[in-house]
């Protein structure tokens, strides 16, 4: 039904819940979920509110913002691996082999 209201949407990040996700500290998203506030209350009262311009703000912003998550790089390659194998990233190089002295009998060399 196209009403030609303005629209006032809320909207965000859905991410799976369930006790099955194996990558640890990162939720599997599974979408954006957005919802007209005037399901709950018309626009009109909510503008005639003193602070009705503190919502229209706090709404655009959590909307639009991008919440950081952390993730151990073997969560992020699960990730990847679930939307494609060939957008996993391939194992970093081996480090160089350590340039520090040798250790003999628990004592460092002395220098200069």
């Amino acid at each position: 039904v196209f009403t030609e209201k303005e629209l006032l949407a809320a909207c965000l990040a859905a991410f799976r819940k369930d006790g099955d996700d194996i990558r640890g500290a990162v939720p599997s998203p599974i979408g954006v979920v957005c919802m007209d506030v005037q399901m709950l209350v018309e626009t009109s009262v909510l503008e005639q509110q003193e602070e009705y311009p503190i919502l229209r703000d706090y709404i655009s912003r959590q909307s639009t913002a991008c919440h950081n998550q952390t993730a151990s790089d073997s969560a992020l390659q699960t990730l990847r691996d679930d939307y494609s194998a060939a957008s996993v990233c391939p194992a970093p190089a081996p480090l160089p082999a350590a340039t520090t002295p040798p250790v003999e009998a628990g004592v460092l060399p002395r220098t200069g």
